[in-house]
């Protein structure tokens, strides 16, 4: 794990909370990556303010099909994630927010395929920590 990578886990708790910054649950810091908040082709910096950590094998890729699928959600989810590193807490509050910006994009492209012709929303991709009751 990169020394940003263990200092970001160590300072958002992440170990206690058990999930990342997009709400996904993780089983060992292995599964763990560095994501760049506002992307490095778009003029990002690997900074503490512009970095957070996700599940590599779930919300990692799924917020990069988001941004290459749906811009604008992209950017709303990214506006949450950028509010979670200034106060220097993952909140339950942008945790809500996020998933209602996930959800809104599941609900949009629930019958989309990738090129080959399987669902682009996987299902792992539905299971975070948040539940609503009319989330499955």
């Amino acid at each position: 794990m990169s020394r940003l990578r263990e200092k970001l886990y160590k300072e958002y708790r992440l170990e206690e909370l058990g999930y990342d910054f997009l709400g996904y649950t993780f089983n060992t810091k292995k599964e763990l990556s560095t994501h760049h908040i506002l992307p490095r082709h778009s003029g990002g910096q690997t900074k503490k303010n512009n970095l957070c950590v996700l599940n590599r094998f779930t919300s990692h890729n799924y917020i990069h099909l988001i941004e290459d699928t749906d811009y604008k959600v992209f950017l709303e989810i990214s506006k949450y994630l950028l509010e979670q590193v200034k106060k220097g807490e993952i909140s339950m509050d942008q945790l809500l927010r996020i998933d209602d910006a996930l959800q809104f994009f599941e609900f949009k492209y629930r019958n989309e395929e990738d090129r080959h012709g399987e669902l682009l929303i996987k299902p792992e991709y539905k299971k975070r920590i948040i539940l609503k009751p009319n989330q499955k």
